[in-house]
């Protein structure tokens, strides 16, 4: 993981390292410049930015622009580039702004610290119209909690209304605290009748009962029904299997590729170093068949029309050693 950062903001980072497709083990060092391709959240991989140069071990600077880290969640980026380098990725998680901040800015506190003291905030002007209409938004809240309820449960809460919520949360004089307690014993009455622990352990020993009475019905199947479900699950694999090729199909399909089925040759391009062994056999039948030059200085491989040059190399003879260098592409 490649941290985190801070929303719709620029961020400089390191990205690596970046390694020779062939073996892996070399670094990469001329790569600046390369473009990268970045997710959002999950979405589509577009643009992103580029590499700056190279700074050491196969590691390249990279410069994350506010758009880049615009959305919230994880930021992926990729560069791929399978000519020349294995892949390279990292995931960033873009946190908003105050979370960020809480955690990281100087002298952060911590996200999530609790205040302390007198740092608590006190009962101030009403966030709706009025105090009333305050208490009317927690009142319609309760009705629709008191409307999921099943409808053993459905009068628990009727005794919940506006005067008993104005009278817990606004007394009349604030160090009356007889009045905030006369409420809650209101409420605490109205939603009394709560299962006991003896009660939710009968119920939950009825559901086991259940749930073990269908794991003994499974002791119960007999031969047949078992000797029943065996014999379908066999029909199927006999079926899954007969539709496999035999030993002798395989063969007649390989002496059809070998004795019937033709193969083109190799066209004008650089024989390359790795490559399949039915193109190296070809290249093989084209340098036995079709035409060919010799001079002092090079070696020429022609078409099968004999009038383009496919392949050619350079040749040197000192006298003492003739040199013939690898074959290119023509003409």
């Amino acid at each position: 993981m490649g941290g985190f950062l801070r929303q719709s903001t620029q961020a400089d980072r390191r990205i690596g390292p970046f390694l020779d497709k062939t073996d892996g083990v070399t670094e990469e060092t001329g790569l600046a410049g390369a473009g990268t391709e970045v997710s959002k959240e999950g979405a589509a991989f577009g643009a992103g930015p580029v590499l700056g140069t190279h700074d050491s071990d196969g590691w390249y600077p990279i410069t994350l622009t506010t758009t880049h880290t615009n959305t919230v969640g994880e930021l992926a980026v990729k560069v791929h580039d399978a000519a020349t380098h294995l892949p390279v990725w990292v995931h960033f998680t873009v946190l908003e702004e105050a979370v960020y901040d809480a955690i990281f800015a100087a002298s952060a506190a911590g996200y999530g610290t609790a205040q302390t003291g007198d740092s608590f905030a006190r009962l101030g002007a009403p966030a709706g119209a009025s105090h009333a209409a305050d208490i009317l938004v927690i009142d319609n809240l309760v009705d629709d909690l008191e409307s999921r309820l099943t409808a053993a449960r459905a009068g628990f809460l009727d005794n919940i209304n506006n005067a008993t919520l104005a009278a817990a949360v606004f007394p009349t004089d604030p160090a009356d605290h007889s009045t905030v307690i006369a409420a809650t014993d209101a409420i605490l009455a109205a939603v009394g009748d709560v299962p006991t622990n003896a009660e939710l352990a009968t119920s939950q020993a009825a559901a086991d009962d259940a749930t073990l009475a269908a794991i003994a019905a499974l002791n119960n199947l007999s031969a047949a029904q078992v000797r029943t479900e065996l014999t379908t699950e066999l029909g199927r694999i006999d079926a899954a299997v007969s539709t496999r090729a035999t030993p002798a199909q395989v063969n007649v399909e390989v002496l059809d590729v070998l004795n019937v089925d033709t193969f083109a040759q190799p066209g004008q391009e650089a024989p390359a170093a790795t490559t399949t062994l039915g193109l190296m056999l070809r290249y093989l039948y084209k340098m036995m068949r079709n035409k060919k030059e010799q001079t002092s200085s090079a070696f020429k491989l022609y078409d099968d029309a004999g009038t383009v040059v496919d392949q050619k190399s350079t040749v040197s003879d000192d006298t003492v050693t003739a040199t013939s260098g690898e074959l290119g592409t023509g003409p």
